[in-house]
């Protein structure tokens, strides 16, 4: 009990000094337009499905890659918020995905991709099929889980639970996937309201890729 509360205390001290935290409402007329360093190479599969209450969490083998700024990510995991914790001038989505990468020198890139209401999901179909009926293998095409185009926001920001370390690199996707209402209704089945509250921008600088 006694290190609970230490933690606690320590976790505390850190949130009141902290400045680029997340998520963070992305205010489009204010992004500076920057050309495309990012790119994308998923070409593997899954490992393994964990499901409880408040988290729906998916790890993904190493072949799954992405290059940013001319460094190297491999993908670790990808895990669903629901609803969405980053907006985009003011709109919140009802779901947004996670796509976590580390690389070699441990530094964390996380990949957001939103869900609006509309036609049925076919991939979220088999994740949530896969979930239901406590399979493991599971076998993806992980490039159906982004959009065709590929324009992103890019910022600094934190994890968005605890410890809510920050140093992370955001890449938040403009154009959000579809999900149908049965869809959303099954995540919110699977996962309590997951989404941590909007996190002031403070001094950040949004960038933004227009493909």
């Amino acid at each position: 009990m006694f290190k609970i509360i230490i933690f606690l205390i320590f976790l505390s001290l850190n949130l009141l000094n902290a400045s680029n935290q997340s998520p963070i409402n992305i205010d489009k007329n204010l992004s500076k337009k920057i050309n495309n360093s990012l790119s994308i190479i998923y070409s593997g599969g899954i490992k393994n499905i964990i499901n409880t209450k408040y988290v729906l969490k998916i790890y993904t083998l190493d072949s799954n890659k992405i290059i940013f700024n001319s460094l190297e990510f491999t993908l670790k995991e990808f895990h669903f918020h629901i609803p969405a914790e980053n907006t985009i001038n003011n709109v919140r989505y009802p779901l947004e995905l996670h796509f976590v990468h580390k690389n070699s020198l441990n530094q964390i890139l996380v990949i957001g991709v939103l869900f609006k209401e509309g036609k049925e999901n076919l991939i979220l179909n088999q994740i949530l099929t896969n979930v239901e009926n406590s399979k493991k293998n599971l076998n993806l095409d992980l490039k159906d889980l982004l959009p065709k185009n590929k324009s992103y926001f890019n910022f600094k920001g934190s994890l968005t639970t605890k410890p809510y370390a920050e140093g992370i690199e955001w890449i938040v996707m403009e154009h959000p996937l579809e999900l149908s209402k049965s869809q959303i209704l099954k995540f919110q089945k699977l996962l309590e309201n997951n989404a941590r509250s909007l996190q002031p921008l403070n001094n950040r600088i949004i960038k933004y890729f227009k493909e």
